[in-house]
């Protein structure tokens, strides 16, 4: 898990990225006027359009999915009495980046706003280098998902590791490695 504290800083960064370019283009079009104010409260028509609602669920699935690498994490750190300290940062910077991202998302979108709010990245900004910055966004997001996999993953590597090869002594040869993968 140490290994992978590079990539997870980077996969942090690249969802700040996100967020500035959000907010910078926020600030833009309020200064210039483009943002409308946007509906406060969904409209609910039917039962179809309430169940709407839920489509967030799988966005905040996937940004607490890494909630079952607490232990592995426990084990690589010095001091466990850090784990505190290490969950709660954990959990007030995901917290603090998905709520903004969403609020200037939904103030930059307004009514126009899907159900996942990258998908609004590929229209017109109306603003300057509009579509370089849908591109930046787009591929810091898909950079930060591709970074964020080998940790999401590493638990499960951990228990196939055991299941297959509990036999033999921990260590990482060629066709362990590829076989876990």
């Amino acid at each position: 898990m140490d290994s992978l504290r590079f990539t997870s800083a980077l996969s942090v960064a690249l969802a700040v990225v996100f967020l500035v370019i959000a907010v910078g283009i926020a600030v833009v079009k309020i200064f210039s006027g483009g943002i409308a104010m946007p509906r406060l409260f969904p409209v609910t028509t039917d039962v179809a359009s309430f169940f709407r609602l839920f489509t967030v669920v799988p966005v905040f699935v996937t940004a607490y999915i890494c909630h079952y690498n607490v232990h592995s994490i426990d084990n690589e750190l010095e001091d466990s009495s850090q784990m505190r300290g290490v969950v709660q940062t954990a959990l007030v910077l995901c917290s603090s980046v998905y709520v903004m991202i969403s609020f200037f998302g939904f103030l930059l979108f307004g009514e126009g706003t899907l159900d996942d709010v990258l998908a609004n990245f590929d229209t017109n900004l109306g603003i300057p280098f509009g579509s370089v910055l849908n591109d930046a966004v787009r591929i810091s997001y898909a950079a930060h998902l591709m970074l964020v996999f080998p940790v999401v993953f590493f638990p499960l590597r951990l228990n196939i590791d055991g299941l297959l090869f509990s036999n033999q002594a921990s260590g990482s040869g060629y066709f362990r490695f590829a076989s876990l993968t």
